[in-house]
């Protein structure tokens, strides 16, 4: 679950409280490192329905989901267009945390995420500041010094 006193927790927390409240939402791959927690977040702010889609699943997220009824879950690849047409249900707000960067087709991907919301979309994606380029950015597995801002090795 969610460490609240984590700063990276915190600001994106305060993302999700800007986009609800809401009847319903989706979020995209929530299960690493965080079994779930920003879904169980939107449920606790207040959203009568709740859908997590990754393909990561965990004992912690199965036993979290059975204490949550406004929560459902989909096993699968986000990414891949035929999962993503398996459903046809849309959610006022969309969330999808630091998932971008791990999509071989970022635009692809992102078009499937948004065809699923209504109203708000809420997205964090840690990026760098191309020095050498101004007004570009690059995405932190492309710039070692992102290892140092934001980890990717589990606690």
């Amino acid at each position: 679950m969610l460490q609240e006193d984590d700063p990276i927790v915190k600001f994106k927390l305060s993302m999700l409280d800007r986009c609800l409240p809401a009847e319903s939402a989706v979020v995209f791959g929530d299960v690493w490192r965080v079994d779930g927690g920003y879904t169980v977040a939107c449920a606790e702010r207040g959203c009568e329905r709740v859908l997590l889609v990754d393909g990561l699943e965990t004992p912690a997220w199965q036993e979290e989901r059975l204490r949550q009824p406004r929560i459902d879950f989909m096993k699968g690849d986000f990414s891949n267009p035929l999962f993503m047409s398996s459903f046809a249900d849309r959610f006022d707000v969309g969330v999808a945390f630091d998932i971008l960067l791990h999509q071989p087709a970022m635009l692809g991907t992102l078009n499937l995420l948004l065809a699923k919301v209504d109203k708000r979309f809420c997205v964090v994606q840690p990026m760098l500041e191309e020095q050498s380029q101004p007004g570009a950015l690059v995405y932190l597995p492309g710039n070692a010094a992102g290892r140092d801002i934001y980890p990717l090795e589990a606690p």
